[in-house]
């Protein structure tokens, strides 16, 4: 398993081309490697493709919208972050945002300070997750869809004898229901 560390990968998917351009003026000082699509069919495919580290999801996009997206992102996983960025600014909206797996939910317009910061969280709370994978000698083929085995794996792995879970909870807070 290599423990190099890269430019965090944010996939931005988003159908209008000032929005991408206001993102990409925005977050390309921040030495991130951005990657663009314009429709729901290219998201899902970039990331599948890409494994990115964040995900900046409209939802009214051509092909498949974002909730379908996120929908179906979440089906096969749950570590990818995923972050609405939409015009969608009902309350509905949003819950379904977060019912199809969303990590957070930002409306259009957007202050940019608040996006660069839940980009941040989002990276963080990634990194916090993934550090925990080096410990394990056999991560790769850890079943990570079965959460109270897994638990008790990494519990038992990571916890000497009186110890108190620590990284546990964050691992098990990215792992499918």
């Amino acid at each position: 398993m290599s423990t190099r560390r890269h430019n965090a990968t944010i996939l931005i998917a988003d159908d209008d081309v000032s929005v991408i351009k206001t993102l990409s003026a925005l977050l390309e000082t921040s030495n991130y490697d951005l990657q663009f699509a314009s429709d729901g069919l290219q998201a899902l495919q970039l990331a599948r493709d890409l494994d990115p580290d964040v995900m900046l999801l409209d939802v009214m996009m051509p092909h498949k919208d974002g909730f379908m997206v996120a929908k179906k992102i979440r089906s096969q996983s749950d570590v990818i972050p995923i972050i609405f960025l939409t015009a969608k600014s009902l309350e509905e909206d949003k819950l379904k945002g977060f019912q199809t797996g969303a990590d957070d939910y930002l409306t259009k317009p957007f202050h940019k300070d608040e996006l660069i910061a839940r980009i941040r969280q989002q990276l963080e709370e990634g990194r916090q997750v993934y550090w925990v994978c080096p410990l394990i000698e056999e991560s790769e083929a850890l079943d990570l869809t079965n959460a109270t085995e897994t638990h008790a794996l990494l519990t038992e792995a990571l916890n000497p004898p009186g110890g108190k879970p620590v990284m546990v909870g964050l691992l098990h807070s990215r792992m499918p229901p």
